[in-house]
């Protein structure tokens, strides 16, 4: 060819044809679209591993999940998108244990009340835990295509293409034709550089939605048996006392590993001046309301989501918890001349937050990119013909 293709020599210079910041659940599950509708995909991660608030506890010789240490349920029955994932990427699902009495608790100086506490119908969990989605996904993606430890630093509107700048030196700057932000609204609001500025009220917005339990501690503690079965509890609690506020049997579709779980109820501040001493406190809740047995783990750990700053943001911290309603219709445009998508669960129009609007976002995302991609390349093939005229 004697004359440069105007389309070509732009396209060689990006690195890709979508960039996807977040490898979080949203983030991969629009990679995994778009590389499947042959597209060339980057994701980006800020944290050292992928998952976002998907994260595990490891057995620590094996390095078998043992525990979710963040969404862990989902509702079939109820969740289309999420069943029609699930069922893509191999999983199946079981009912979340509730057999037997709960233990409510209204003070520390009288033993817990024992009696029936009922369950939501259609819960279950996924076989393998919710790590294994993440890694099933990471795993439908070409080698290199997610790059951890990455944070981006600045997304500049240039030409025909994006560029984003990263701290991490093995990728310093990168190209691309679109962006999918899928990272929480308020830390893309607050720790992106934006050239141009965001628009007022694409910015508000951002700072409006917030992170579904980015504020929230999760406890898991794991033991050598499900005593409280034995004994006929579901391993529910239900407590205006805490740390935890509640609690759930937590173990494995056949009963291993024995595990329960709890929300910690006491804020952020309460938990970061306890420090090493919350751990005892929920051990001895535990040991309160279960037995004496409850109070031997065999592994415990706490997830503090509130200290990730790739997760939580100063306003998370300052509001009350509350499920988030659906984001506002501006996060579900395109801006940037069609070359900026946004897409977070909490942008989701069905189930924000969980585990389904997780996987709505990103295809949501992924659909609307494709198609803005086809008509780029329409325009580019126009242009590139009215040049060569007839």
């Amino acid at each position: 060819m004697t004359e440069q293709d105007p389309a070509m020599s732009l396209d060689e210079r990006l690195d890709c044809d979508v960039i996807v910041v977040g490898a979080g659940l949203t983030g991969l599950t629009a990679a995994s679209l778009l590389t499947e509708a042959g597209r060339g995909v980057i994701v980006l991660e800020a944290a050292g591993q992928a998952g976002g608030r998907i994260r595990s506890l490891p057995d620590p010789v094996t390095g078998t999940p043992l525990a979710d240490l963040g969404p862990t349920w989902v509702w079939p029955e109820f969740q289309p998108v999420a069943t029609e994932w699930l069922g893509r990427l191999g999983l199946t699902t079981f009912a979340q244990f509730d057999d037997g009495d709960g233990i409510l608790e209204y003070s520390r100086e009288r033993p817990g009340t024992r009696q029936i506490i009922p369950g939501q119908y259609g819960i279950r969990r996924i076989v393998g835990g919710t790590g294994e989605v993440i890694d099933r996904l990471c795993a439908g993606l070409p080698n290199g295509a997610v790059r951890t430890g990455t944070p981006v630093t600045t997304i500049v509107e240039n030409g025909d293409a994006i560029e984003i700048a990263t701290s991490n030196p093995a990728s310093p700057k990168l190209r691309a034709a679109r962006v999918v932000v899928a990272t929480p609204m308020r830390i893309a609001e607050k720790s992106i550089a934006w050239f141009p500025p965001l628009d007022a009220d694409l910015a508000a917005a951002m700072r409006a939605t917030p992170t579904w339990m980015a504020a929230q501690a999760k406890a898991v503690a794991v033991y050598d048996r499900s005593f409280w079965r034995a004994g006929g509890l579901s391993g529910r609690i239900a407590s205006q006392v805490g740390p935890l506020v509640e609690a759930h049997d937590h173990s494995g579709p056949e009963g291993t590993p024995a595990a329960l779980f709890g929300f910690v109820g006491w804020p952020h501040s309460d938990r970061n001046r306890l420090g090493a001493k919350l751990e005892d406190q929920i051990i001895e809740q535990l040991g309160r309301c279960l037995g004496p047995e409850a109070r031997q783990p065999i592994k415990f750990h706490v997830e503090d989501w509130a200290e990730n700053e790739f997760i939580c943001a100063p306003l998370d911290l300052r509001e009350s918890p509350s499920h988030p309603d659906v984001a506002p219709e501006i996060l579900r445009r395109p801006h940037g001349d069609n070359r900026i998508y946004f897409a977070v669960a909490e942008t989701s129009t069905r189930s924000p937050g969980l585990i389904e609007g997780a996987f709505d976002a990103g295809q949501s995302a992924a659909t609307k990119v494709l198609e803005s991609l086809a008509s780029r390349e329409e325009i580019q093939t126009s242009r590139l013909r009215k040049r060569r005229g007839p």
